[in-house]
Order: structure tokens, then sequence, then C-alpha cells
């Protein structure tokens, strides 16, 4: 962990712009914080920020407490062994909002961690403002109140969170999605494929098992022996891997790869390689939300330890893990998950719709549907007009010294 030192502070107290508290805990997150950060800094230039992330939140100007891949965590198993480093966290986080007196905190997902870190913001006095908000209606309810009493305002990215709010007497604003800002900025396909050598003749089996590390262990090696049976059917499958920045190519090569050398990895334009699948097996989470807009037919997977799942069997209330699928509110892509993740179950499946491109026209249609009940881009600006709103009066806009 990162300690801020004295120095550090005392910079931050001197600052003549508003200090934003900005937490994620995952690539997602820190793509959308990025995002979010630009978008404060062109109405306030000399705002400054600090809190938690990834890289890209650390280009963007976030001074990072912490190593990105250490709070890159998920499961329960997998944060009781990092339970003492996240309380450590925990505590310099508190500090700051102690010390520092940060105008704004801002908490992007990751509910395990950022609902606690809005507990302590608001002992401290700090207003809230929770973005991408926690999966809470899938979860226990004592989730949904810890939420909504910790929280100044509320961005939501899915249409039916507004009414699942509405039910608990909390009103919240709906931003729309800020991937789709994302995917409109891709490079080109005809591009991409020149630069990975893909042929568009060709059929093109995409791979995306995760941005964590337990993920990785857990979800490529099924997958890669997918890919196997599926090359054997099929001898002119291309195959690319989606590599998230957390997980670093050398790694990704010495531990899964060496006997894969027909295998493209993708080290970057991850909407693009998708969008140039055929067909994309991926793990649950905002990858699916992706692959839909780009209407690519998928197949979606889940494994983690078998006490994590045991615990989420007994918490997760809804019927779905995939958001496409928890959208559409019906089976529209096949989900594989925990012990039925497996080559024997997933393969004939994947084959069928490699092979027949009515299933797959089919899927496409669907998947259209479910985008079309989503709101268009510019989520981030929402969501800067809504910090505005917090602290209007402090920090007009235009007068970033606040004098």
């Amino acid at each position: 962990m990162i300690r801020v030192k004295d120095e550090i502070k005392a910079r931050y107290r001197s600052e003549k712009g508003p200090l934003f508290f900005i937490s994620a805990g995952d690539p997602s997150g820190d793509i959308y914080g990025s995002s979010l950060v630009k978008e404060l800094k062109s109405r306030y230039p000399e705002s400054s920020y600090i809190g938690l992330g990834g890289h890209r939140m650390r280009k963007a100007g976030v001074h990072l407490l912490a190593d990105p891949e250490r709070i890159a965590l998920v499961g329960f198993t997998e944060v009781v062994r990092d339970l003492p480093y996240l309380h450590g966290l925990l505590r310099e986080s508190e500090s700051i909002f102690r010390d520092l007196h940060p105008e704004l905190v801002i908490l992007i997902d990751y509910p395990g961690f950022n609902l606690r870190l809005a507990r302590r913001a608001k002992r401290r006095g700090r207003k809230t403002l929770f973005y991408v908000s926690p999966q809470v209606w899938a979860w226990r309810k004592g989730r949904c109140r810890n939420l909504i009493r910790d929280s100044d305002e509320i961005a939501v990215i899915l249409p039916f969170e507004v009414e699942f709010f509405h039910g608990l007497g909390k009103e919240v604003h709906y931003v729309g999605h800020p991937i789709i800002e994302e995917i409109s900025a891709r490079e080109p396909l005809e591009s991409f494929r020149k630069r990975y050598h893909i042929s568009p003749d060709l059929p093109v089996l995409g791979l995306s098992p995760g941005s964590r590390r337990s993920e990785i262990d857990y979800h490529l090696p099924v997958l890669l022996e997918i890919a196997r049976l599926i090359r054997e059917s099929i001898p002119e499958i291309q195959v690319l891997i989606n590599r998230s920045p957390t997980i670093s190519a050398r790694e990704l090569q010495d531990r899964y790869l060496k006997e894969h050398d027909d295998i493209r990895v993708i080290h970057d334009s991850h909407h693009t390689s998708i969008e140039a699948t055929s067909l994309l097996l991926t793990k649950s989470g905002t990858t699916t939300l992706e692959a839909a807009l780009l209407l690519r037919p998928m197949i979606v997977c889940y494994r983690m330890s078998w006490i994590s799942y045991r615990i989420a069997r007994t918490l997760i209330q809804v019927p779905y893990v995939s958001l496409v699928n928890i959208l559409a509110g019906k089976p529209v892509v096949p989900e594989y998950i925990q012990y039925a993740f497996t080559p024997d179950r997933i393969f004939p499946v994947a084959l069928e719709l490699l092979k027949d491109e009515r299933a797959r026209g089919t899927m496409r249609e669907a998947l259209r549907n479910v985008v079309g009940k989503m709101a268009g881009g510019r989520a981030n600006e929402r969501v800067a007009k809504l910090a505005m709103s917090l602290i209007e009066g402090e920090w007009p806009i235009g007068d970033s010294s606040g004098d």
C-alpha cells in the first residue's frame, strides 16, 4: 500500500481547485473513472484527484493509493486472503477524508470495498456519489439499505435500476452506460484486421477469460480446450484472446500459451477484437454487454472457488448471471456456470453456432432488442454534471479557484 506522505497531503491542502476522491476496483471501473476525471477536468481545470483505481486513472491524473493489481479481487475466499491489506486501504482512505476534506467522494461499483468506504466517508462528513451502482438488486437487501444510507446521489447505468430504487424510496439518476462512448471510439475493423493479420473470409473465435488473475486461472484452461476441440472440426478457425492490461503478456504466454502458438493475443483494441469475432466465449460481466452492443453472438461462462460459489448461491437473487439475459428477462445467450462450465457441455453448442449462420442471426436480432432498451452515450457528461450539482456554490464552474 502507498502511504500518503505528509508533503503530499500538504500539496493537496494548498491546491486552488476542488479535490475529488475517486475509487474503482476493476478494469471497467478504471475505464469509467479515467473518462470521468477527464470530463471533470474540463469543468474544473485546477481540480485534483486521489483514490484507488488502475493504470488509466493514473494516466488521467489520479494519485493512486495502491497498486492496481492488488485491489482487483473477486470471490469471497480471494478477498479473505487480502483482508488486512484492504482494511489498511480503508484506514488510509479515511485519513484522507479526515485530513484533506475532499469536496466529493466518487465510488464506482466494487461493492464489497466501496460500500464500506462510503460509510467511512459519511462518518467524516464527506459528500458521496455512487457511479455505476453496485448490483444490489442481485444481492441481499442489506446492501441496498447501506447504499441508500451512505450515498448523497446514485448514478445508475441500467434502465431497470431506476424502478428498483424507486421501490425502495430512493430516487436515482439514469445516465446511460459509459461503455457506449468507449465502443463508439473503437479502432476501425479493417485496420484492426490488418494489424493482427485476421482474414475477414474465415471464422473467428474470441476468448475473453477475464481481467483478474483468479478469473484467468479458472476460465482460460477450459476455454483453450474448447478452442482446441473446435479447431479439430473447423481447422481454418482463427482464435483470439483478449488480454487485460492487469495480466502481463509474458505471464499469459508462460503460464497458458506455450503450446498455443496459433492463437493471437490481443493487447489493445478490446472492442474491435470483439467486433471481429464470429462467436465470443466470455466470462460474465461487462464484456457480455460490450458484445451485445456490437451484436456479436456469445456464450457466457463463470467459475470461482467452490466456497465462493456456495456463498454466492445463498445471496444472489436473480435467475441469470449475464447482463444481457438480465436486461432481456429471458435466456438470450447460453450461460454455463461453475460445474456446468466444461468443454463437454460448451463445445457442441459453440460448434453449432459457428456452423449455423441462421442461429447466429437469431441471436444477433435478440441482442438488438436488448440494446435497444439502453440510452445513448454521454454518461460521463451526465455524471460530471451530477457531481457539479453536489459541490455547487463551493466551486462554481469557470472559477475553479473558489475565490
